[in-house]
């Protein structure tokens, strides 16, 4: 079971199902967003373990490799495990890019 398929859960279930994902942000797509595990492809896998890593990450990829995907996925996953006050900045080639692809993206997730 998926943790999309039981919403209701307590103060305590909310800091214990936060722990777990901080170890490794990968689980939020397949635990949150639902996604089944073997779409989780290994190159996500690599750019999420470098973000939890490192403050700057630059991925260099072709298209349709579900780059948009997997930046709203990270900052949707950031924002739910740190809270209400952080801040998750996202960048785009253009400003339309951004406000009609990630963030539309990030809005559906």
């Amino acid at each position: 079971m998926t943790m999309t398929q039981n919403p209701t859960i307590t103060p305590e279930q909310a800091v214990e199902i936060r722990d777990y994902l901080r170890v490794d942000w990968a689980r939020y797509f397949v635990e949150v967003l639902g996604v089944k595990e073997e779409f989780v492809w290994d190159k996500m896998r690599e750019i999420i373990a470098a973000l939890q890593k490192f403050k700057r990450v630059a991925v260099k990829a072709g298209n349709a490799v579900s780059k948009t995907f997997s930046a709203a996925g990270i900052a949707n996953c950031f924002s739910d495990i740190y809270g209400p006050n952080c801040s998750v900045i996202t960048t785009a080639p253009t400003s339309k890019h951004l406000e009609d692809v990630l963030w539309g993206e990030i809005k559906n997730q």
